[in-house]
């Protein structure tokens, strides 16, 4: 998106924080936005206004995440990845129903849970788009249902420490990041923000790139001292 915008070139927004949903259907307006805005536009709302009543419309988002899942390649595992996700939009919507019909008031910790259990489900989804067979697949659920599986690391550990300093840092980026933007926001009383982040605003294109050769350097360390190689990556093979 830097080097478009570097040409004169604007492009959109794909991913926004997917993993900060709080529901599989705020999910789907972050992951992959391209692609999901086109199932939407030429797949859901095509279908949805064939039928009035709400199984239909309940199908038609079912379906549309099958053609999402299609979409990337037609196996079995993908099909089952689609229905599954199919599945998850659609009790989402069968329980936003029950809460309006009982005005449900439900509390701020809500929130924390709902962002739990649509991460979890989001993560579980992910095997039946990582499995290479079904009886993988099966083996990996079977770990996942298995509490002594915990105890186990498959991955070499500097990839749980690279993904850890990638979260710290990732962390780090948004709180500067919207410390910066409220500094620069305009306002009636400039003297009541930090001249520490108002000097960082001005100069940012100063100290970013160090910043990032310095993220660069850290994330390359840690890969040179990783064993299993890149075939640990999801999309190797795609």
């Amino acid at each position: 998106m830097g080097a478009a915008k570097a040409l004169g070139i604007t492009v959109p927004e794909n991913f926004e924080r997917p993993f900060d949903s709080t529901s599989p259907s705020v999910f789907w307006t972050r992951w992959h936005m391209s692609l999901s805005f086109w199932i939407r536009d030429y797949v859901f709302f095509p279908l949805a206004p064939l039928r009035r009543e709400m199984w239909w419309r309940n199908l038609a988002l079912a379906l549309s995440m099958v053609v999402f899942g299609l979409w990337h390649k037609g196996t079995l595992l993908l099909l089952i990845w689609g229905c599954y996700h199919g599945v998850l939009l659609v009790s989402q919507r069968l329980l936003q129903q029950v809460e309006r019909r009982f005005n449900w008031q439900l509390p701020k910790l809500w929130t924390l849970l709902s962002w739990i259990v649509t991460a979890a489900l989001i993560s579980l989804g992910w095997i039946f788009f990582r499995a290479n067979s079904t009886a993988q697949a099966r083996q990996m659920l079977a770990a996942v249902a298995s509490p002594g599986s915990y105890a186990s690391h498959y991955l070499s550990s500097s990839l749980y420490l690279l993904i850890a300093v990638l979260s710290a840092g990732y962390a780090v980026v948004l709180l500067v990041s919207d410390a910066i933007d409220r500094a620069t926001a305009p306002t009636d009383a400039p003297h009541q923000h930090s001249g520490m982040l108002s000097l960082m605003s001005r100069s940012r294109w100063f100290w970013l790139p160090a910043v990032y050769a310095l993220a660069l350097l850290v994330v390359l360390m840690i890969r040179l001292t990783q064993q299993g190689g890149v075939g640990q990556m999801m999309y190797r093979s795609f």
